[in-house]
């Protein structure tokens, strides 16, 4: 938890590490646990929140 007031009440966060680009794009589009656990957590849980980040260097 954050002491800042940015966390929108949310308490919970998972950060998944990819090789490529590729992988990624396999995990949420055909990766068949995935999209079974995608399903069921839209069930369980009132608020979620996803953000996509590329660990590099910016183009500037």
């Amino acid at each position: 938890m954050s002491i800042e007031a940015f966390t929108r009440g949310l308490q919970v966060i998972f950060v998944l590490t990819f090789n490529s680009v590729e992988d990624y794009t396999y995990y949420v589009n055909e990766d068949a646990v995935h999209l079974a656990f995608a399903a069921e957590l839209g069930n369980a849980v009132s608020d979620i929140w996803v953000g996509d980040f590329v660990n590099e260097a910016p183009p500037y």
